[in-house]
């Protein structure tokens, strides 16, 4: 579970509602896919709508360093600028409805005031 800084009284982030709208109006599907985000143990996030809104699970903190706990919620080029320029057309890709899978590939990412692959 993610400290209870982040959770509200049933587990969820209050930045997931925040996004999404209250739980209870969500479709099976996404309440379905926010819970196998935040109970994973592993780094996972959400990017949501036109502005591509960053929701993560716990994991993601040490990812995100300094950027932690400002960064849930916002749209992702605010948090990670220096990623657009890669992921952008990647972004289009997927909304453009193609499916992107990734193993081992690494970012250049500022990180605690350093860059370093992540």
């Amino acid at each position: 579970a993610l400290p209870s800084t982040l959770n509200d009284a049933a587990g969820t982030p209050a930045a997931f509602e925040d996004v999404l709208g209250p739980r209870v109006g969500w479709p099976a599907w996404l309440a379905c896919l926010v819970g196998v985000i935040v109970e994973s143990k592993v780094p996972q996030h959400l990017m949501w709508g036109d502005e591509l809104r960053l929701l993560y699970n716990a994991a993601c903190a040490p990812v995100l360093g300094r950027r932690h706990p400002a960064a849930q919620g916002m749209p992702v080029f605010d948090v990670w600028p220096e990623l657009a320029e890669e992921l952008e057309p990647l972004v289009e890709q997927i909304r453009n409805g193609k499916a992107l899978a990734f193993e081992d590939r690494p970012f250049m990412v500022r990180r605690n005031g350093v860059d370093e692959l992540a």
